[in-house]
This record gives structure tokens, C-alpha cells and sequence, in this order.
């Protein structure tokens, strides 16, 4: 029986990711990271600017990389050792999955999460 999945469940998956060095963060980072091809999944806290989802959108879109609007930019950046961070890439794949597969089924669960 699987857990039921929260938004607790993500952010300390992201945490987790995080530990293991396998994110980067903040808009410059993030961006240098998807044109390298080193991001397999972009996070935009919902609270970040119009202009900055547009640009990380753009980007991701170009390097066939899947983006999600999840959480608000101090909790994001609480989970990344950061104060606050509104874009967070995942670098690896394992971790790139199973977040992708928990923002799913919260979404068809609730409304928070929305692929950008």
C-alpha cells in the first residue's frame, strides 16, 4: 500500500534531493543548468513572477524538460537550505521521476500543483 502523497511528501523529497546534491537553485543557476542538459525537472514556486515562469518555461521547453508551479518561494527554499528560491532544477533522474509521478497525483488530487 502506498502513502498518500502531500505536499509535505514532495518537499521532503526535495530536501532529500537536495542533501544528496542533486538540485540547483535560484533563476541563473537553474537556467546555466537546462542549457547544459544537466536538468531532467524544473520546480517554480507559484509566488514567482510572471516574467520569471515565462523565462524558465521557455527554456525548459526548448530542452524538452518538464516544468511544475508547486509551493511558494520561502517553503521551496526552506527545503533547499536556502531562504527563499522560486526555480529549483532536479539533476537526477531517479529523483527527477518519482517527484514528477507525486506532483501528478496531487494535482488529480487537488488543485495546488499545476504544470506550467
Amino acid at each position: 500500500m502506498q502513502k498518500e502523497v502531500t505536499k509535505e511528501r514532495i518537499l521532503s523529497m526535495i530536501g532529500m534531493a537536495t542533501r544528496a546534491g542533486r538540485t540547483v537553485s535560484g533563476m541563473d543557476a537553474v537556467v546555466g543548468a537546462l542549457r547544459a542538459g544537466m536538468v531532467c525537472l524544473v520546480i517554480v514556486a507559484e509566488d514567482a513572477s510572471e516574467k520569471t515562469k515565462e523565462n524558465v518555461s521557455f527554456t525548459a521547453k526548448n530542452e524538452d524538460v518538464p516544468v511544475f508551479s508547486f509551493s511558494e518561494r520561502f517553503t521551496l527554499g526552506k527545503f533547499l537550505g536556502k531562504e527563499e528560491r522560486v526555480v529549483c532544477g532536479i539533476t537526477d533522474e531517479g529523483f527527477s521521476n518519482k517527484l514528477q509521478q507525486m506532483l501528478v497525483e496531487l494535482n488529480k488530487k487537488k488543485t495546488d500543483v499545476v504544470s506550467v
